[in-house]
């Protein structure tokens, strides 16, 4: 196979460095701690106690930088729109709990309730991602709002780690919770039972992957490598060419469809042509999903789904849904934390996860693939895009990309709208999920940008479209929408769910990211005997955190820095140490460039634009920009110097047809400014930009370089 030059990216090298001074710092930090921690012998044995407390909050590193004023055009700025996601993101918390986070918010209700779901969500698999999405937002945003719950959140999720190194839900907090929203329920007449959590452990490596790039505080790293040997020792390997026609003999409940495997190894005559076809040799596996301490890997052990595992299997309409579950985010966590620290075990882990993906659903060359849950299929397609980032393996990015382009078509590639449920599957001919979770907007702008990156791809416009429409509207930014709701559309009667907190609800949902959303509507609205009423669940939060956690992604590649280089690969407002982007599309074809630090700038113009058409000013004066693909380069410049680039952009209407329902959408270069019909409920596009200067304040973080 081709290989790429690890974290070689074409287009920018911000991968290539840690926060400066880092490693040095570090390594000092680690020589004046040792022992106990870093050495591996060491790491099996108990936990040090003081790795658990943590008597600082790394999160205030991340809002450190340089703050001013400036004038601004009032059009979307991703820096503001990550400052409201910090109030949803610390206000969903239950101190009096171990920090506990409630992850449904239900607007059907008067007032709004906000709810616990299960133990899973409350303590393992949802609150690592808000972790990582707080430090990302904070970081772009410079926001201290509530920074004090980050810590109070942190030391817990530091108590529930064992000395394996996973992390276990609070025994103590189990009790509390009522029966049917726990994994593991307490045996009657015996103790409560703790367990981890497998997509957990993966969202916990990637917030330690951030932390260590905010803190030189050398336990995050401790514990992520202690979490990756534990993990490495769950897993079981299987070689490609030991696959036998039985174990692909008939097709799993729902939509793991394994028969274009079957065949393929039933036409493969060496095993060297079955390894090319699926471009891997072997992979490891994971029997289950869920661990309770000290457990150990059965000597029959083999892939959920392909046996009668005790347990541990999730989702039974699917059994490849444990599977594409297990490999997600604990092969996204593995290949970023081996990114960070260059810990082997941890790209062996993500490569044998990532290799379980190119087995078992990614094997088509043509990059089809069926499976019913659309951000699931993503994220086990990020695990392997990591993976191939990490390694540098050009053949297996090239399969990543073919995997793209073919579900990006099963969506709605003109404005980002990307159902629940995958189209083609049984879950969405059954007229299901076919409402846009934005956890599959953002993990679609998440690969793109990847792609991007490594040169396999150009999806800029991709992104540029997705952001501006489906993605930007998903966020709630203005809670006045919420009192013109008809009186009609809510449900009344008891509600028996746990827990319910009516607390300011609105309030506190600022800058959430709906869950059930239509392409004219935030909230779903369902056809009742009683007639029209809000479906009962608005928000979950893991979009909250998938959809901030991403918007920093594309903040961070508005303008990258290339050696002498600055480039501007997308037309959003940002203010960055070389240049700041004032931008006034959609409103107007007008980009203005503030220079600070740079005397080359390179400037990329969407494809709706064409190039020898854009007129550039520096300082007022005309200047003749040279043209390379879709990007002008201006030379020669000086800080102070105002870069001014000017262009028509095209009004067009489109008909569409979106989660069933047809639409009329007029578009001004890459955003909706109308859709029709409107929103009932929660009406979409109501508040366009208006391109108005604004004084506003601007943030430059002083963490630059993150690696994501």
């Amino acid at each position: 196979m081709q290989k790429l030059p690890i974290l070689d990216c074409k287009h920018f090298d911000c991968l290539t460095q840690l926060r400066p001074a880092m490693c040095a710092l570090t390594l000092v930090v680690l020589a004046a701690l040792l022992p106990p921690l870093l050495l591996a012998d060491e790491r099996a044995k108990t936990f040090p106690e003081s790795i658990r407390q943590l008597n600082h909050n790394p999160m205030e590193l991340a809002i450190q930088g340089e703050r001013y004023q400036a004038q601004v055009p009032d059009t979307l700025d991703l820096a503001d729109r990550m400052g409201l996601a910090v109030n949803a993101l610390t206000n969903v918390w239950d101190p009096e709990r171990e920090y506990g986070m409630k992850f449904v918010v239900d607007f059907s209700r008067k007032p709004p309730v906000l709810y616990v779901n299960h133990i899973t969500d409350l303590y393992l698999n949802i609150p690592p991602k808000f972790v990582e999405a707080l430090a990302l937002t904070r970081l772009a945003s410079g926001t201290d709002l509530n920074i004090a719950t980050d810590l109070g959140v942190l030391k817990s999720q530091l108590k529930f780690i064992g000395d394996d190194g996973l992390t276990y839900a609070p025994v103590e907090m189990i009790k509390q919770v009522p029966q049917g929203l726990g994994q593991f329920e307490e045996t009657p007449g015996g103790p409560a039972v703790s367990w981890s959590e497998i997509w957990g452990e993966g969202r916990q490596l990637v917030a330690l992957s951030i932390l260590a790039q905010i803190d030189d505080d050398p336990r995050w790293i401790e514990i992520g490598k202690r979490k990756v040997d534990r993990l490495l020792e769950l897993t079981r390997t299987k070689k490609v060419a030991d696959l036998t026609n039985i174990e692909f003999a008939s097709k799993p409940p729902g939509d793991g469809d394994f028969e274009s495997v079957r065949q393929k190894t039933q036409s493969a005559e060496k095993s060297e042509d079955l390894a090319e076809k699926f471009l891997i040799d072997e992979f490891r596996f994971l029997w289950r999903a869920t661990y309770t301490p000290g457990i150990e890997v059965p000597a029959n052990a083999d892939e959920p789904g392909l046996m009668n595992s005790e347990g541990g299997g999730l989702y039974s309409k699917d059994d490849l849904m444990t599977i594409v579950y297990s490999i997600g985010s604990t092969g996204h966590g593995a290949g970023l934390f081996y990114r960070i620290t260059g810990y082997e075990p941890a790209l062996e882990l993500s490569r044998g996860l990532a290799h379980w993906a190119l087995a078992r659903l990614f094997y088509n060359e043509d990059g089809s693939y069926s499976f019913w849950h659309y951000h699931h299929g993503l994220y086990a397609l990020m695990a392997v895009c990591e993976y191939g980032i990490a390694s540098g393996d050009r053949a297996l990015l090239e399969r990543v990309d073919a995997c793209y382009r073919f579900v990006r078509e099963m969506g709605d590639p003109l404005i980002g709208y990307f159902p629940e449920a995958q189209p083609g599957s049984d879950w969405y001919l059954q007229r299901q999920g076919n409402t846009v979770e934005i956890c599959e907007v953002a993990d679609m702008c998440w690969l793109a940008l990847n792609l991007t990156k490594m040169g396999v791809g150009e999806y800029w416009d991709d992104v540029d479209r997705w952001v501006r429409n489906v993605y930007a509207q998903g966020q709630i930014c203005d809670t006045g929408l919420f009192d013109s709701i008809p009186d009609a559309y809510y449900r009344t009667g008891p509600d028996p769910r746990p827990y319910r907190d009516t607390h300011n609800i609105k309030e506190r949902s600022l800058g959430s990211f709906f869950g059930w959303m239509r392409a004219n509507e935030g909230l779903e609205v369902q056809q009742t005997p009683q007639g029209p009423k809000l479906k009962e669940q608005s928000v979950q939060h893991c979009c909250t955190a998938n959809g901030a956690r991403t918007l920093y992604c594309i903040w961070d590649s508005i303008v990258q820095q290339q050696g002498d280089l600055v480039r501007v690969n997308l037309l959003l407002n940002r203010a960055s140490p070389w240049l700041d982007v004032a931008s006034y599309l959609p409103v107007k074809g007008e980009v203005d460039l503030h220079i600070k630090d740079t005397a080359k700038v390179a400037v990329r113009v969407p494809r709706w634009v064409n190039p020898e058409n854009v007129q550039v000013t520096v300082n007022d004066e005309s200047v003749r920009a040279k043209s390379e693909g879709r990007y002008l380069h201006v030379y020669l410049l000086q800080p102070g110097d105002q870069v001014r680039f000017t262009f028509d952009v095209p009004q067009k209407t489109f008909h569409r047809v979106l989660g069933e329902m047809p639409y009329r959408l007029t578009m001004r270069g890459n955003t909706v400014i109308a859709i029709s019909p409107k929103g009932e409920a929660y009406p979409l596009y109501q508040n366009p930009p208006t391109g108005r200067l604004v004084e506003k304040g601007r943030f430059v973080p002083q963490i630059q370089n993150l690696q994501w």
